[in-house]
């Protein structure tokens, strides 16, 4: 199983004069991360304000981002829910 995902920006944000973000790494999510979070009510600010934990960005990283970057972040955040919720014997 995955420890993390990186994401490459297809816009990459610039972040003072000389830093530039193009990768996004997340972690993989933890119960702190969901603790109070109602699962029926996952919306988009939802999600970003999981990503700000998952990433350590703040979030005017994320109001700077392209939104073909959120729309792919939504998918990765997604995908690192279904794989914690797999269940079985």
């Amino acid at each position: 199983m995955k420890e993390q995902m990186a994401m490459n920006l297809r816009y990459p944000i610039k972040i003072g004069t000389l830093e530039e973000v193009k990768v996004l790494n997340f972690r993989r999510i933890k119960g702190k991360d969901i603790r109070g979070l109602e699962f029926g009510d996952l919306n988009q600010d939802k999600i970003l304000e999981l990503a700000e934990k998952l990433t350590n960005q703040t979030t005017s990283f994320f109001d700077e981002m392209d939104a073909v970057d959120i729309i792919r972040l939504v998918e990765i955040v997604g995908n690192l829910f279904a794989d914690s919720q797999k269940t079985g014997s």
